[in-house]
């Protein structure tokens, strides 16, 4: 947290499982908490007719390893 002059400046948020969210306005949702998880996830997804939501749980201290999972999304759904 920041302190300018004794004024908190902003804030420490606590997780959001926004695939609970997603269930509550009857959104099929998974929650994804291993990398392990995500191609599986990613398939049920987009096998649904209607809206699909996958919250994928990060720690953010750690960089996301967002060209290898691309990189698998393509090759598993490549494009026209």
């Amino acid at each position: 947290m920041w302190v300018l002059q004794q004024r908190k400046i902003a804030s420490l948020l606590h997780p959001v499982n926004f695939a609970e969210v997603a269930e509550g306005f009857g959104i099929k949702a998974w929650r994804v908490n291993d990398p392990s998880e995500l191609s599986d996830s990613y398939a049920q997804a987009f096998s649904m007719s209607g809206p699909a939501l996958v919250d994928v749980a990060i720690d953010y201290k750690q960089r996301f390893p967002y060209e290898t999972i691309m990189e698998d999304f393509r090759r598993k759904y490549p494009g026209d």
